[in-house]
């Protein structure tokens, strides 16, 4: 699966970041094959994640993407065919495509050492330069502090 269809569309743009096993912060645009990247194990505890493939990558193109800013300060631009999760506390987590999101809704914002769901304060939308994806072994990552998953439509 692909996360971008066509050069109108992409999955995250060149300055988002993750955060590395080594401590450091990652644009996307520099993120090597073999980092170890933030994002959750199966028991849903923070861990790092080796990336394994690019599914994307091309620091050329412009995108759309959706600027989702939560209550307590967290944002991550994000296309909006993009999977991201959502949950309240104490639930399961659901992957939604970014551009269902709503004021409200509760992302989940993940640390070094824990998680928390944030709602929602805005979604919107402007075009950034860079069409990024990457995967890693469990098919999640952490972006800009917020979980989301590696696919897209």
């Amino acid at each position: 699966m692909s996360c971008a269809s066509n050069k109108d569309t992409g999955c995250f743009p060149g300055e988002a970041q993750v955060l590395t096993e080594d401590g450091t912060r990652k644009k996307m645009k520099e993120v090597a094959l073999g980092d170890k990247v933030l994002t959750l194990n199966s028991h849903g505890r923070p861990s790092f994640s080796k990336v394994i493939e690019y599914l994307y990558y091309d620091p050329h193109s412009t995108s759309e993407y959706l600027k989702v800013e939560s209550e307590d300060g967290h944002c991550v631009s994000i296309s909006p065919n993009h999977l991201i999760f959502t949950g309240q506390p104490g639930g399961k987590k659901k992957a939604v495509f970014a551009a269902t999101l709503k004021p409200g809704d509760c992302i989940i914002a993940v640390s070094n050492t824990h998680t928390q769901h944030c709602k929602v304060k805005q979604v919107t939308s402007g075009t950034q330069d860079g069409i990024y994806s990457i995967l890693t072994r469990t098919g999640t990552l952490v972006v800009d502090g917020v979980l989301a998953s590696c696919y897209a439509s």
